[in-house]
């Protein structure tokens, strides 16, 4: 096993053991926000190619009243914009509550969640191979476990030292990222059409 694969596994051991530890070493590999960002687009990419290889090419998103259908395309669009919204509101929101997190952090513990979660996923999936059954136990357990490294996380960024001021911040956050998603929908016309299918 190579050094940066050896150094990605302990990090993934490190989180599922402890997420606040976890997030911290993630934070002081002192990533620059270009190779964090590049890392970003990177995770979002595999994460839809990893959701077309399970699902097939026409995905769907919870959203609203109805299901929405998307293309690979739309889905990566959608969630790589959720993702870059939940940085600045992870930051920004964390900082109107007195956190002293640097953006850079908000950034990496982002970017980490992402990559536990498609580990997670891939799981999920082989799993699913298995027993359907099996597969939405593991899919109920990894959401827990993601937002609770989701609120250690927002701990560790802004060291708030409180679960519950980290959950706070969290519930603003997911406001403000909900407005968000809303007006990017409405931007790209799906508020219409309740689909992306074609795009």
């Amino acid at each position: 096993m190579s050094p940066e694969l050896e150094r990605l596994w302990g990090l993934l051991r490190l989180t599922l053991q402890s997420p606040a530890e976890g997030a911290r070493a993630v934070i002081d590999l002192g990533l620059s926000r270009k190779e964090l960002w590049l890392s970003l687009a990177l995770v979002t990419v595999l994460s839809v190619l990893l959701m077309a290889l399970s699902t097939g090419t026409v995905m769907v998103l919870p959203l609203g009243v109805e299901p929405m259908f998307v293309s690979p395309l739309g889905y990566g669009m959608i969630m790589g914009s959720g993702l870059v919204l939940l940085v600045f509101a992870l930051h920004y929101t964390g900082q109107a509550l007195g956190g002293t997190g640097a953006f850079a952090a908000s950034l990496a513990v982002v970017v980490w969640l992402e990559v536990m979660s498609l580990a997670l996923r891939l799981v999920q999936v082989v799993v699913g191979f298995l027993s359907s059954g099996l597969e939405a136990v593991i899919a109920l357990g990894a959401a827990v476990f993601l937002f609770w490294c989701l609120i250690r996380f927002t701990d560790e960024v802004h060291h708030f030292n409180s679960v519950g001021k980290s959950i706070l911040t969290l519930v603003l956050a997911l406001v403000g990222i909900s407005v968000g998603i809303t007006i990017i929908l409405a931007f790209i016309g799906v508020g219409a059409t309740q689909g992306l299918s074609n795009v």
